[in-house]
């Protein structure tokens, strides 16, 4: 049995709260800012490929880095401190694009428009690479020190951290806009990012104080390979079953995303806070309880369960969108389909780092929750290139809940090809990667 009660695991957990409560300033707000800055649907949809990019790098090197750290403070803590610092930093340089600009230039001006587009683009690959340092680094610590049969518990906590962040994040927004119904997004974010600023750096230092780090021998295993021959062992060895993992991971974020992203552009402000309220609501209710249930059902029912609910509310999302007039237009149905997208939600931001927990070896679990997290990424991207590609195509709003529609149901087939972490005699694969790792050094 596991000594880590639950309050210990949210303890562990809040650094998590405070670099979501940034990723949800970010996602939320970005793109309609880039929007109020005069940049198109299509440009803004490109934009957004940039930071993603930059993650899909930042994330496995992050995680390999920090494997093999030897820094007397631990393998994780170094990466995690420098991340959420820099996080805090460049979320309020997006936040303030706006701002700075009108410092040099008349407000409305064509100049004062250009700076703050570049001032933003700049923000958005700050952003998404320094919040992919700090989540690199969080996924490792929380592999490293949560004992394997406390995993369920460790990653249902963060999905609850996560969603309690997103949730809290926009219950200010929308509060903001309720006190002021004509406050515009440029006048939202700088308030929101210094808020998302401080949140980030104060609850990092509890993650940090009470994460004991078991101390890893890494000289022994990887002093006599070079960067690339140990990477390419990395990959070469890796079981099968994390690739299986890794295609819902990937399927359901490059559906989840333009809804995450767009829905400031598709539906008016107000509709989108209290869509994502009620999207996060459902994410930290269920949060808490998912471990109990992933562990009497398995991962891969719950998995397939989560996606067939989201099949439902992104069918009835496309529905709402082409009849805006009737009951399944109206903000509250529109809400309610955005709160049955928090179980899937909530799926893809616990089963697959639970397979991390649970299986990757020991040396290299960082590098493993980096590959997880840039698969993330990755789905980030290939979702604002379709996007963008669609929007080109047809140029309609509707197009964000479409291609979710469509990977709901791509999302739910891969679901299929999963098997259950307790079915992976998780000992057992284990030794056998350790084992051929140490063989292949010899």
């Amino acid at each position: 049995m596991s000594d880590w009660s639950v309050c210990r695991v949210l303890t562990i957990n809040l650094a998590m709260a405070g670099l979501q409560f940034c990723f949800a300033c970010f996602c939320v707000l970005n793109n309609p800012f880039l929007h109020e800055l005069k940049i198109s649907a299509t440009i803004t949809a490109a934009i957004s490929v940039i930071g993603p990019v930059c993650g899909f790098f930042v994330q496995p090197i992050i995680g390999y880095l920090s494997d093999r750290s030897l820094n007397k403070m631990g393998r994780r803590r170094p990466f995690l401190i420098f991340g959420a610092v820099a996080t805090s930093i460049s979320i309020i340089w997006m936040g303030m694009s706006a701002k700075i600009a009108g410092f040099f230039f008349r407000v409305g001006s064509d100049n004062y428009f250009t700076f703050a587009q570049v001032w933003a683009v700049f923000g958005v690959i700050f952003c998404n690479t320094f919040i992919n340092v700090e989540l690199a680094a969080f996924r490792s610590l929380i592999a490293d020190c949560v004992p394997p049969e406390a995993q369920n518990k460790g990653a249902a906590y963060s999905g609850f951290m996560m969603g309690g962040s997103f949730l809290l994040c926009n219950v200010i927004m929308l509060v903001m806009y309720e006190l002021n119904n004509d406050i515009k997004y440029a006048d939202i974010y700088p308030i929101i990012s210094c808020i998302a600023a401080s949140t980030t750096l104060l609850l990092a230092i509890p993650s940090l104080i009470i994460a004991k780090e078991q101390p890893y021998d890494v000289s022994a295993v990887f002093a006599s390979e070079n960067a690339f021959k140990q990477l390419y062992r990395e990959f070469k060895n890796m079981n099968k079953i994390f690739y299986a993992v890794m295609m819902p991971l990937l399927l359901g974020w490059i559906g989840y995303t333009p809804l995450q992203q767009f829905t400031g552009t598709i539906f008016s402000m107000d509709t989108t806070f209290i869509a994502q309220i009620c999207l996060n609501g459902v994410t930290t209710v269920i949060a808490p309880v998912f471990g109990q249930f992933i562990g009497i059902l398995g991962e891969k029912l719950i998995f397939f369960i989560c996606s067939c609910i989201y099949i439902l509310a992104s069918a009835l999302l496309i529905l709402s969108g082409y009849f805006p007039t009737s009951f399944i237009g109206s903000q509250w149905f529109v809400s309610l389909c955005m709160a049955l997208i928090g179980f899937v939600n909530c799926a893809m931001n616990t089963i697959p780092f639970i397979y991390v927990g649970k299986l990757a070896p020991a040396q290299s679990k960082g590098l493993y929750s980096g590959i997880f997290n840039s698969v993330i990424v990755i789905g980030q991207a290939i979702a604002n290139i379709i996007l963008t590609i669609v929007n080109l195509i047809v140029d309609s709003k509707k197009n964000p809940i479409w291609i979710a529609g469509v990977f709901s149901v791509i999302t739910t087939i891969s679901t299929l090809f999963l098997i259950d972490s307790s079915k992976c005699f998780s000992d057992k694969l284990i030794e056998e990667t350790e084992a051929i790792a140490g063989r292949e050094e010899i």
